[in-house]
């Protein structure tokens, strides 16, 4: 990465990192992978969410499932999640089939645009609320 590059990439990380702590959510920051994770509570336990930076164009939001689909679920969940993304204008559900978890990814793309905290908050609110709305249905589908 060039130091343009890189310098950018940074000042994004730390313009996150200060968002976040301005709103009271701890959080590890990863320099190398350039990304920033935090966790959320839910009913069934915390959740880990995490910011990754890709370079100066944007930033990937994603927010998981509290916890893993069973090896016996995987087809069931991809199905379900294939019906949510649907018409899905706005982010996608995505299963990691090593890891068993499901997220929720959300970009926010500031190529040709400034970041500002208000991007960032709505952005992030948008991502954890599709999350939560569709959290029971995903929830029951996995440990029924």
């Amino acid at each position: 990465m060039s130091n343009s590059r890189q310098k950018k990439s940074q000042v994004i990380m730390h313009t996150v990192s200060n968002y976040l702590e301005e709103i009271g959510v701890a959080h590890a920051t990863d320099s190398d992978s350039a990304s920033l994770q935090f966790q959320i509570e839910t009913p069934m336990g915390d959740a880990p969410c995490f910011f990754i930076c890709n370079k100066e164009a944007g930033i990937a939001i994603y927010s998981c499932l509290p916890v893993e689909v069973p090896r016996g679920k995987l087809s069931e969940v991809a199905l379900y999640l294939c019906c949510l993304n649907n018409n899905r204008f706005w982010g996608c559900f995505e299963m990691d089939l090593k890891t068993r978890n499901v997220y929720f990814r959300t970009y926010l793309e500031f190529e040709n645009q400034t970041l500002s905290i208000q991007k960032i908050e709505r952005s992030m609110s948008e991502n954890l609320a599709v999350m939560q709305e569709h959290l029971t249905g995903l929830i029951d589908l996995i440990l029924n």
